[in-house]
């Protein structure tokens, strides 16, 4: 199964008096209400567990108190609303400020799924689904939701028909009801990233593009399942799993390869392992024994030739110019890049090469290449510096390799301590610790700073290269919030807001 880290199997076996009660079956558990990260979670407020008696209470980003710890299980906030569930069980969607705009009790059953919500009473005499904003979407007594724990879709049925949403509740298709169906039946992978989707129904792999909204295309399977992105900047061209693997651009199949025989990487379509595919099918990039290939895509790679020092330069498939040297490192982009970068090593220098075979620089050594933030570790004769794209100087140079960027500037390490190149400030820490999965969020900008005996840790904010608090315990970053010790400090004012040793 293609890209198995986000497959989402649906195979429920819980609450047999539900199915009894309902003819449906549905998961209501922790597990749901815990890690549902579906949709924009780019809230004010979040919920903090107190671990004595495991209750959840919201907090806003400053630290201040929204309510008690009322609440058995959450839901992360998503749009604003997040699904809680009280001591006797009874549920209710709330606001960032704990208001209930779905009230407690008034439906037995609250489910989510890809941005959207079913609300269903007992015996099922109402059930509504309900897209991001609450609006109701679509209301009927006999309504079941076939999918779970997906991001940016959802399927639901009416007995009739099967309907597929999108994360902000557009009908994007619907498909004849065969039969007894339940969320068992339904198979379902997507891929966040790329913001593909698919699912297997009745022996048809459905896909679905959710960032566009729209369906793809269908194709028979008996039980292979999934899709590729293969044009990022278009997105009008995708590799789609069935009976054969099939090439599909502009909603239609183009090309068809036997099964297995295709798998995608970084968009590129890779065949039997020999070839990669241009985005029609068509032959692209051929592998042979007397040169070796490095590509980024179909259009774009170096062919260093057998037995020569000499390397090839390779746009739209035709040789635009060759450069004199050994390939050292490619790939220097992390992930997908659309100009990659290439360290070429030309007798008795190394350099940096752009896709087009442009010559961007020449060092002695090329030691660190951050495409990201635009800076280059470079050394020439005994002397470290740093330099941009363009070879400008960023720091000053060293007769040692001692230097590191923090943030925007740039620290010698010297004595236990980091030394502020310019101003010769000084941090009483030696070492750090980038945070980097927690991208794009309040914490992304901090770096946790320790001492060498790690007996005291400070956090650090690479915005403003300052210190903004000092710790004799480690600091764990999250989201919303950072941890120490126990207890929760905001990002927002570096508080503590909660201790969780005090129950």
């Amino acid at each position: 199964m293609e890209k198995k880290n986000n497959i989402v199997k649906i195979l429920i076996f819980t609450g047999i008096g539900l199915v009894a009660l309902l003819g449906i079956t549905f998961l209501i558990s922790k597990v749901l209400f815990k890690t549902n990260n579906s949709g924009t979670n780019n809230s004010n407020a979040f919920f903090v567990r107190n671990s004595k008696i495991s209750k959840y209470a919201i907090y806003k980003k400053d630290g201040s108190k929204i309510t008690d710890f009322i609440y058995k299980n959450t839901s992360n906030f998503i749009n604003g609303y997040a699904v809680v569930t009280y001591s006797d069980n009874k549920k209710a969607i709330v606001d960032e400020n704990g208001k209930e705009v779905i009230k407690k009790g008034e439906y037995d059953y609250i489910f989510y799924s890809g941005g959207n919500y079913l609300l269903v009473s007992t015996n099922k005499q109402v059930s509504k689904l309900l897209n991001y904003k609450l609006n109701v979407i679509k209301e009927n007594k006999d309504l079941s939701m076939l999918t779970i724990n997906t991001k940016r879709f959802s399927v639901v049925t009416d007995k009739k028909k099967i309907y597929v949403y999108s994360f902000t509740g557009k009908l994007m298709y619907e498909l004849e009801y065969k039969g007894y169906t339940t969320s068992s039946n339904i198979y379902s992978i997507e891929s966040s990233v790329d913001e593909v989707a698919s699912f297997y129904y009745d022996k048809k792999n459905y896909v679905f593009d959710t960032k566009q909204e729209k369906f793809v295309i269908s194709v028979n399977t008996d039980t292979k399942y999934g899709a590729s992105l293969t044009d990022v900047k278009n997105r009008n061209s995708y590799v789609v799993y069935g009976d054969k693997d099939y090439i599909v651009v502009n909603n239609k199949v183009v090309a068809e390869k036997e099964k297995g025989s295709i798998r995608v990487e970084k968009y590129n379509i890779f065949y039997n392992g020999k070839v990669i595919l241009k985005k029609n099918g068509d032959l692209g990039i051929e592998f042979d024994k007397d040169s070796k290939i490095t590509y980024n895509s179909v259009d774009s790679y170096l062919k260093e030739i057998k037995d020569t020092k000499k390397i090839e330069v390779y746009q739209d498939g035709k040789l635009i110019t060759t450069i004199d040297g050994i390939l050292t490192r490619s790939g220097i982009s992390s992930g997908y890049s659309s100009d990659p970068y290439y360290v070429i090593r030309n007798k008795d220098k190394y350099l940096l090469v752009d896709k087009s075979g442009k010559i961007l620089m020449s060092h002695d050594f090329i030691l660190d290449v951050n495409i990201k933030v635009n800076s280059i570790k470079v050394k020439d004769g005994k002397q470290y510096y740093y330099v941009d794209l363009n070879n400008k100087e960023l720091s000053p140079k060293s007769d040692e390799d001692n230097m590191v960027r923090l943030g925007e500037k740039y620290y010698y390490k010297k004595d236990n301590k980091l030394i502020e190149c310019k101003t010769e400030k000084e941090l009483d820490y030696k070492y750090y610790i980038q945070n980097s999965f927690i991208k794009g969020t309040d914490a992304d900008i901090y770096i946790i700073l320790r001492n060498k005996e790690a007996t005291k840790y400070a956090l650090f904010n690479t915005k403003t290269a300052k210190i903004v608090g000092e710790y004799t315990k480690f600091v764990s970053l999250y989201k919303d919030y950072y941890i120490v010790g126990g207890k929760y400090y905001s990002y927002i004012n570096n508080k503590v807001f909660y201790d969780d040793n005090n129950k």
